[in-house]
């Protein structure tokens, strides 16, 4: 009897926890729901994608609008004529009901919606800021918002490319292994966590003596093409006491070279350290990957700020979100990795 007691006990205690358990993670979720306003305002998109990944990203839990998809392809291959891409974007910006602003794919073609922007800073001064997420070509929104608007941004995975989303693309394969397309290893439910959690990256690679000290400032940048695009012009940033990010891809180990070398003369920078992405192709060589990474090892020997490489943001399997705006602490130990920690951005 005493056994039997003792039993029944033991059995009420482990449904009482995992009741408590399913509670806790009830209440997980539905803080974590967001409503998202897909967009893009760069290079032509599949329309027949839309619809199949609206449906997926609905099955994880999103209130998704699809709203503000626009596309007339203009000569060039943009989605729509400037003005058009434009509204689009305010719209998904002033929208009321949603979150954030998540950007289907890049491409090309954003930075030439600058000036336009600027024309409506002061009206979107008044509004609660707004998230965007995206990369690549979204870094020219991102350099809006961050400069003109003073408001943060996630550096991360397009809606259109990531782990759940592999399987709308016919992109081969090179190997049967999941998630070989474009951040095909990065997941949507990754994103989401750093979001309302906060960001801890554990292997950055100190690349100079500086680095090893850490550093701290907010976390501006992304795509090198676009950010170089903006030197000598009103829409550069005042990097003074800020981290640059920088990534590229399907750009020769030359002409990084160059570029690097641009940064390193142009006086009006003063970023305070700079963080190197992945700049080789996804499916690179030792030896091309290699090369890269001498290329960015020369600059940070050149110059006496803090260099790291990360590795895991840019155009390769992986693209770990950074918020761009927002204040981000690098800590090291000695000379191995160093560690990045960001505050959440969502509540």
């Amino acid at each position: 009897m005493k056994k039997l007691i003792f039993l029944i006990l033991i059995t009420l205690g482990i449904q009482l926890l995992i009741n408590s358990i399913l509670v806790a993670d009830n209440t997980i979720k539905h803080h974590q729901q967001l409503s998202i306003d897909l967009i893009t305002v760069s290079s032509s998109y599949d329309e027949t994608k839309i619809e199949p990944l609206k449906k997926k990203l609905e099955e994880l839990g999103f209130r998704v609008y699809t709203r503000y998809f626009d596309q007339t392809i203009s000569d060039l291959g943009y989605v729509n004529l400037d003005e058009n891409r434009v509204n689009s974007l305010l719209n998904a910006i002033k929208a009321p009901d949603s979150d954030v602003v998540w950007f289907l794919r890049g491409g090309a073609g954003a930075l030439n919606l600058l000036p336009l922007l600027e024309e409506h800073k002061d009206e979107l001064k008044k509004l609660k800021p707004k998230p965007i997420i995206g990369y690549s070509d979204v870094t020219a929104i991102h350099n809006f918002l961050n400069n003109s608007l003073g408001w943060p941004s996630v550096h991360g995975i397009v809606a259109a490319y990531n782990t759940e989303m592999s399987h709308l693309y016919k992109e081969k394969l090179v190997s049967t292994q999941k998630g070989d397309i474009t951040n095909g290893r990065e997941s949507i439910t990754d994103l989401q966590h750093a979001l309302f959690n906060g960001i801890n990256y554990k292997k950055l690679l100190p690349l100079n003596k500086a680095a090893t000290k850490g550093v701290s400032g907010e976390l501006r940048g992304g795509n090198l093409t676009l950010f170089q695009a903006t030197i000598g012009t009103k829409f550069a940033p005042d990097l003074k006491g800020k981290i640059l990010i920088l990534e590229d891809v399907n750009e020769g180990y030359r002409k990084i070279d160059r570029v690097l070398h641009h940064l390193e003369y142009a006086d009006n920078l003063h970023a305070s350290a700079v963080i190197f992405g992945q700049f080789h192709n996804k499916r690179a060589s030792d030896a091309e990957r290699l090369i890269f990474k001498t290329v960015l090892k020369a600059y940070a020997d050149r110059v006496s700020i803090p260099v790291y490489y990360f590795p895991y943001i840019g155009h390769g399997y992986h693209n770990k979100p950074l918020f761009l705006g927002k204040q981000a602490k690098l800590t090291c130990h000695g000379n191995n990795y160093c560690q990045l920690v960001q505050d959440k951005l969502l509540k």
